[in-house]
């Protein structure tokens, strides 16, 4: 009987044994596989002549420089053309704060560019006009529509201009628009 206990101890040493190699085997397999898993996400990060998510990565990164740089030489040409034209041109961000003015437009009121950006354009409105404007700019900007609207300006040398200004809503969220004198 002690030798069939022995032998079941035996039995019992070799199949725990045997278990923990199974445990062992199992655990490498899962590094095994984890690092091939490492090594497909490290190709797909690292540069490899266009097939990498990271060729497609950089390939999109350099589509959108250039059409930034398309559009930034169209606006360009188009702000050229804008300052040679008769008239007066200003353009306002989508919050109706001013962007750009065209040099008409600084010529026709006689300050520099500077002066009118922002909310500067506001100081040249006359100051009997100035609250209706803002309320009817105000307006405009918070709806999303096109304006056009009658007041005076004074330039700096303090001589009074009755205007026409004309605001379009832009597809980039801001507004372009013209004044005239009356």
């Amino acid at each position: 009987m002690d030798d069939l206990i022995k032998l079941m101890e035996n039995i019992s040493i070799v199949v725990g044994f045997f278990a923990v190699i199974g445990i062992i085997y199992t655990f490498f397999v899962k590094i095994y596989k984890l690092t091939a898993n490492v090594d497909r996400i490290l190709k797909e990060v690292t540069p490899n002549s266009g097939g990498s998510i990271k060729d497609k990565i950089n390939k999109i990164e350099k589509e959108l420089n250039d059409n930034s740089m398309v559009v930034k030489t169209i606006c360009a040409r188009q702000k050229w053309l804008l300052d040679r034209t008769d008239d007066a041109v200003f353009e306002c961000d989508d919050c109706g704060k001013c962007t750009w003015v065209n040099e008409k437009y600084c010529n026709l009121l006689k300050h520099d560019v500077d002066f009118f950006l922002d909310n500067g354009w506001k100081t040249a409105v006359h100051a009997e006009d100035l609250e209706r404007v803002e309320r009817e700019w105000d307006k405009a900007v918070k709806d999303g529509r096109n304006i056009t609207t009658e007041y005076r300006m004074v330039d700096r040398d303090g001589t009074i201009l009755k205007i026409k200004a004309s605001a379009t809503k832009t597809n980039e969220n801001g507004f372009i628009g013209t004044i005239k004198v009356l």
